[in-house]
């Protein structure tokens, strides 16, 4: 009894030693972070924006929302605030951007061409691949790249953008009981039929068969973007405890089995044909009929492109080059059903370049001027990647206020496109501010619908190709209408990239 008397105030006061010990020393810790990003603090303080709270930042404001909800705040911020405007989620900042110039010169300038740290989260699927690849990466594979994206190249797909168009056209076809559906399953199948096809120089069949792989990359992406805006999942440990981060990495399992079968099939038709596609060469080097083509034989010179590496930019582009594609496709059918008088001049145009039944080649393309318009000013509107992230390596001084290294932008492209300071009237259609009078008139900044700078889209012209295509045979074949009568009624949410809450719906009808 006197022992155990005598030994609890000394364990009590050991208790209260190891206290103080881990109270000090994680005040040690803390005072370290708040030191180490002390310069970020001081740029939060000079910038308009939500302020937050400690550690959680904006985060409160997402807590429970869907990602129609979350659309809506940010598209609410830049008017609140300003078109350069803080945000905290979590203990993440970020500047958020949309004023053309900054945007030109932190799309420009050597110190921000890396991506954000957010581009993080998509390494388990598309690695170091093009959209995500750190610099010095990024800089060897675009110039590898190149290439396979020249003009004589593109113009040589142009068969396949209707064929593919064409299948899809029968599908509807086949399909089309007068009532309205949501085009997007359809069209991202057609894409990534395509994207393969060309880029890939393998037929896989997605429209014809019951291949998901659109649905998965549009599930993946809602999965991405709500990691985004969740600030305890941006610690990958807490995250691997979540549904989302066993369902993210199931689609991923799937997604990435698909692309590494079309990998397998063209190293085996390779074997087979005992070489690559043939084709003139160019420089001492053949020049190849695909992207797949020239990355399978960098990867089998050493020390040219390693297995992961083409791998990576095979996930990027099937990824890249389908989704956007099928994205503003649908999103311009929506449009047209929508302006009947739009529409029924863009026919007149075809029938005109085109005639009623024949092939589209690249020199029609060239002649769909008012096309090409209407394109233009329904992705101002509804742009299909409307926030991308860059991150500072180091400092750098941009309106008059210094940018320390390790600051994260976000640019939002969407509310550029729709800012009133810019754009007239910003959600009136009217294809007309595309003339090439009104384009001289503003920024060259105010629209960047492939990003810009060194780091824009380098498959910006075979998106613009596809597209026309896609909408000249569908066009020429039915009548679109919906039953949406104006943009306002839209309601839209953020996947990563810009989705209709309730889909892309519309109806066809055969033209007589």
């Amino acid at each position: 009894m006197i022992e155990d008397q005598v030994q609890t105030p000394t364990s009590y006061g050991s208790l209260l030693f190891l206290l103080k010990i881990v109270t000090c020393l994680l005040s040690i810790l803390i005072g370290k972070f708040y030191w180490d990003r002390r310069k970020l603090y001081l740029l939060s303080a000079k910038l308009p924006g939500p302020s937050g709270y400690p550690f959680l930042g904006s985060s409160l404001e997402f807590l429970g929302k869907g990602t129609e909800a979350i659309f809506k705040v940010f598209s609410e911020y830049p008017k609140m605030y300003s078109d350069v405007h803080k945000l905290w989620i979590g203990p993440k900042f970020f500047v958020v951007v949309s004023n053309p110039e900054w945007l030109e010169i932190i799309l420009n300038s050597s110190i921000t061409l890396e991506k954000g740290d957010v581009y993080e989260f998509t390494k388990p699927f598309l690695g170091n691949g093009l959209l995500s690849a750190p610099v010095h990466i990024w800089k060897k594979h675009r110039k590898l790249m190149n290439p396979s994206f020249s003009q004589k190249i593109l113009e040589s797909y142009m068969p396949i953008f209707s064929e593919q168009s064409k299948i899809l056209v029968d599908i509807l076809c086949s399909e089309n009981d007068g009532k309205s559906f949501d085009i997007f399953p359809r069209m991202s199948s057609c894409l990534v039929d395509t994207i393969c096809e060309t880029a890939m120089g393998m037929k896989v069949d997605t429209q014809t068969t019951d291949n998901h792989f659109g649905k998965l990359l549009d599930r993946i992406m809602e999965l991405y973007f709500i990691r985004l805006r969740t600030a305890i999942y941006y610690n990958e440990y807490f995250y691997s405890f979540t549904e989302h981060w066993k369902s993210s990495h199931e689609i991923w399992d799937t997604l990435k089995n698909f692309a590494e079968t079309v990998i397998s099939n063209k190293r085996l038709s390779f074997e087979q044909n005992g070489e690559l596609n043939k084709g003139a060469s160019v420089d001492g080097r053949r020049k190849f009929e695909s992207f797949l083509d020239l990355f399978i034989q960098l990867s089998d010179e050493k020390g040219s492109l390693s297995d992961e590496e083409l791998k990576d930019e095979v996930y990027t582009i099937m990824v890249a080059g389908s989704d956007t594609t099928a994205t503003s496709t649908s999103f311009c059918l929506l449009i047209l059903g929508m302006y009947p008088e739009i529409q029924a001049k863009v026919y007149e145009e075809l029938m005109n370049v085109l005639g009623e039944d024949s092939d589209v080649i690249w020199k029609d393309l060239t002649c769909l001027k008012y096309m090409d318009r209407v394109i233009k000013e329904c992705l101002r509107i509804f742009t299909p990647a409307p926030l991308i992230s860059r991150r500072t390596t180091g400092e750098i001084n941009i309106g008059g206020i210094n940018m320390p290294s390790n600051t994260n932008f976000i640019l939002n492209y969407l509310h550029l496109h729709r800012n009133p300071k810019y754009w007239k009237d910003p959600l009136k259609f009217d294809p007309d501010r595309f003339l090439p009078e009104e384009v001289a008139k503003r920024h060259p900044y105010s629209y960047l619908l492939f990003s810009g700078g060194p780091r824009s889209c380098i498959g910006s012209k075979f998106a613009e190709m596809n597209m026309k295509t896609l909408l000249a045979v569908i066009l020429r074949k039915f009548e679109i209408k919906t039953e949406y009568k104006s943009i306002e009624e839209i309601e839209l949410k953020i996947n990563i990239l810009l989705r209709p809450t309730s889909g892309f719906m519309l109806s066809v009808t055969p033209r007589k």
